[in-house]
């Protein structure tokens, strides 16, 4: 990073001035590089001490200016680390330095720009990212408009937006011409190369990536050239020409294996170096990338044995990098696994293709939902972590946001008051996703547990001798697999590809989860049966013959098929539902995590229910209670502000009174109205209660699954906003059979391949749920009422949750009203432990 010094006759001092300050001057920076040597040995605390002096002798000094570059250069050598939390402190304390250049912040903006990029925090990226471009604009910093261009340009291609990708490309080369960058324009040129492969484009991307290696040879930048040998690479096996893939790939290997060489000897050298093992760590983002295009090369040209060891060399580099990442947030330990996932898919074919079938399916399970099972494994080991409510940061963002929220429902705010009101929400927001961020990093030893995947056997082992079976589906590009595991058996179906599967998973959907209109229902329910049998041929094959009626099967989907649910699927003229109880899981790991019983409440003090329904969603509404909200109003402010309308529910209220009734009036406590609020739920013991029940909306944000949420209460007069989100639900302290979300599209949530559905399901299994009842698409609040109390009066009774659920849909399935189609009762589904 560039830094300004000045002479004494340039500053127009005096010599005894300058020969003072020059003694300033020597003793900031010897405390500067005592500062840098600290962050390299670890010792976190005296780093940040040495710093604090450095910077504020150059504040005495009046040279603001170089403070914050100070602290900008600190906070590198942590990023580079993976020392995220360390990182930010020093960026954010230069920004604190009062006042600097706008090059200075627009340099600092950037840094932090990159740090959430790194995180996978990419909203935060490109917002500080756009912020010194505003600070680079203003000070004619062309050198931090091209990186922030650039960095943009990598961002959206990341997230897949490949037209925003190449304008931003366009735009930092347009500035770096003045520049001239090399590093800059070969990283442009790779990235111009990888887009063009994608787009068919194979002789502009060749083009592309001959001349930024021949710039990165130049400058003597080997990590980059190993990052574009690989990509040369797949553009060889794209071409048909595997033999060239193959040498590209070799080369590529031999260099990464040579850095990593070096860097374990540094480390060697210098064991209590924390910089030694980040060059280690540098070095593995190397040589998965080398080692997966090696892979795909030998299996190109027919080898092999050989691609399956550096397939798993590959992926032992990705699990390293993930347990940092890991570290951090787990926000980006999904992201991650996310962008990841390849190696293990193909990997996972080509161990079919040799027969291997039970390694493979240790593959998949290695491949799937790794973050959550680590984080409850992390959580069940070491107890609850102390909750963000606590944190005061968070506390007072999130009141701040609930203020600004109720001032948009005011119907007297004029248009610009309204636009004013929703900027500084979205701006409080994103200090609201800074600061979670903040407290994860902090909070990093609560996620330091590693959860081995499950292998066949010890699936089998977990489902004991009855007659239980797995299903796990895993869709590849090509090919997809299903394996069904029973207590001593072990099959395996190939399928069609994930494009062929989806396509019917969607068209199947949109036939079932559609209000059927009731004077066409004998026509409707026969085009759904006819696709339900054609998709049930379509995800089991041969394995159909094993269906045999009885035995309960817990499904673990992959990719669209989390948002089906099977029992609706026919099987020789009935549905599954009619023949086993059936429920899910996003990973066969949970399977022994979830039979973890905890109870630190003994049973007698144990309650049976705790429930809340009929919220109110408009400030004063309760008086309105019996009308149904059409859509004028102030709730469309709301709608503005969160992206939804909440009508109101008057029937939550008889459905949770049912409910409630149905156990004893000692062991059940309910919140009707407005006593349902966010407040209530976070200041209840809830350990205390075997059942959690929320009859009311449920919101999802599919763009930011950490907002995803259930809508409680809106009260002016209370600190929360009654939007229990999933960040707020994850840190709930829960020791419960099951919750039940009662609510619309509870079930939904943000889709990561490999990860599964984050949401809320995901955030009430973490926070100690065993099961969680939740729905697929928007519910008629009759027909949920009437399900809802047909599965409570079988818990009651000592029915096990999927089966007193599956009762519940028969009954509506057999009840010969409309009531029998699909829409009505296959909604709901149970998440967790049956």
């Amino acid at each position: 990073m560039a830094d300004h010094t000045f002479t004494a006759s340039e500053r127009g001092i005096d010599s005894k001035t300058a020969t003072h300050q020059s003694g300033v001057t020597n003793k900031s920076e010897q405390f500067l590089n005592q500062a840098l040597s600290l962050a390299e040995t670890g010792d976190q605390e005296l780093a940040r001490e040495r710093l604090s002096k450095a910077m504020g002798l150059w504040i005495q000094m009046r040279e603001p200016d170089k403070a914050a570059r100070a602290a900008l250069l600190v906070g590198d050598s942590y990023r580079w680390m993976k020392q995220y939390r360390e990182s930010l402190y020093c960026y954010k304390k230069a920004l604190e330095v009062k006042p600097i250049l706008s090059q200075t912040k627009a340099i600092a903006f950037n840094c932090i720009a990159k740090l959430y990029s790194e995180l996978y925090y990419l909203d935060l990226a490109k917002l500080y990212y756009t912020k010194a471009l505003d600070q680079a604009r203003i000070a004619k910093d062309v050198n931090s408009q091209a990186e922030a261009f650039s960095q943009l340009a990598t961002l959206y291609y990341r997230s897949g937006e490949r037209a925003r990708a190449i304008a931003y490309i366009d735009q930092a080369r347009q500035l770096n011409r003045r520049q001239a960058d090399e590093d800059m324009q070969a990283m442009l040129l790779h990235l111009t190369g990888q887009i063009a492969q994608e787009q068919g484009l194979n002789e502009d991307s060749r083009e592309a990536l001959t001349e930024a290696l021949a710039i990165y040879r130049r400058t003597g930048n080997v990590g980059e050239q190993i990052k574009v040998l690989s990509s040369f690479s797949d553009l060889h096996l794209a071409s048909a020409q595997n033999q060239a893939a193959l040498e590209q790939a070799r080369q590529a290997v031999e260099m990464a294996d040579a850095q990593a060489k070096l860097a374990f000897e540094k480390a060697e050298a210098q064991p209590n170096l924390a910089a030694s093992f980040a060059d280690i760590h540098r070095t593995r983002e190397w040589r998965w990338r080398a080692l997966l295009a090696l892979a795909r090369a030998q299996r190109a040209t027919g080898q092999k044995e050989l691609a399956v060891k550096s397939y798993f060399r590959a992926i032992s580099h990705i699990e390293a990098i993930w347990l940092a990442i890991t570290r951090a947030t787990d926000v980006g330990a999904v992201a991650f696994r996310e962008e990841r996932q390849a190696p293990y898919r193909e990997l996972v074919d080509v161990l079919i293709e040799q027969g291997k079938i039970s390694e493979a399916y240790h593959v998949t399970e290695r491949a799937r939902s790794r973050t959550i099972l680590s984080l409850m494994a992390a959580r069940r080991a070491k107890g609850s972590p102390r909750t963000s409510f606590q944190d005061e940061t968070l506390r007072s963002l999130s009141i701040s946001i609930a203020s600004l929220r109720t001032q948009l429902l005011s119907p007297q705010i004029s248009l610009r008051q309204r636009a004013k009101i929703e900027s500084e929400i979205e701006e409080s927001l994103s200090a609201l996703q800074e600061a979670q961020a903040k407290v994860d990093m902090e909070r990093f030893k609560d996620r330091l547990a590693w959860f081995q995947p499950v292998s066949v056997k010890q699936v089998q082992e977990k489902l004991g001798q009855g007659e239980d079976r797995v299903a796990e589906f895993l869709l590849g590009e090509k090919r997809s697999f299903l394996w069904l595991i029973s207590s001593d058996q072990l099959f395996i179906e190939i399928l069609p590809g994930r494009k062929e599967i989806e396509r019917a998973v969607k068209q199947y959907l949109a036939v079932i989860n559609s209000k059927p209109n009731n004077l066409y229902l004998e026509r409707q329910l026969a085009v759904h049966r006819e696709l339900a049998e054609k998709l049930f041929k379509t995800l089991f094959g041969r394995l159909a013959e094993q269906f045999v009626p009885g035995w309960r099967l817990t499904l673990v989907p992959d990719g669209l098929l989390h948002y089906l649910p099977f029992e609706t699927l026919i099987y020789k003229g009935r549905y599954l539902v009619e023949e086993r109880e059936i429920g899910y899981l996003p990973s066969a790991g949970l399977l022994g995590l979830l039979q973890e019983k905890e109870n630190r409440a003994g049973a007698d003090d144990k309650m049976d229910l705790l429930a809340f329904g009929d919220p109110i969603f408009e400030p004063g509404g309760s008086k309105a209670r019996s009308r149904v909200n059409t859509g004028d109003g102030p709730d469309q402010a709301l709608r503005a502000s969160r992206g939804f309308k909440p009508t109101e529910l008057p029937r939550t209220r008889d459905e949770v009174t049912e409910i409630a009734n149905l156990f004893e009036p000692n062991r059940r406590r309910m919140y009707l109205g407005k006593d349902s609020t966010e407040d209530v739920i976070k200041a209840e013991p809830l350990r205390r209660y075997r059942r959690l029940h929320l009859a009311t909306h449920g919101l999802v944000d599919e763009r930011n699954p950490s907002r995803s949420a259930v809508i409680l209460t809106l009260d002016n007069d209370s600190q929360e906003d009654g939007f229990l989100e999933v960040s707020e639900i994850a840190e709930l302290d829960l020791d419960c059979d099951l919750v039940v979300l009662s609510a619309c599209q509870t079930g939904l949530g943000r889709l990561f391949s490999g990860e599964g559905i984050v949401g809320l399901s995901r955030a009430f299994l973490y926070a100690g749920a065993r099961s969680v009842v939740v729905s697929l698409w928007n519910v008629s609040d009759i027909s949920t009422a009437r399900l809802m109390k047909c599965f409570y009066k079988d818990l009651v009774s000592g029915v096990g949750n999927s089966a007193a659920l599956r009762n519940a849909k028969l009954q509506m399935i057999r009840s010969g009203a409309e009531a029998r189609h699909p829409y009505y009762w296959a909604s709901f589904i149970i998440v967790g432990k049956q």
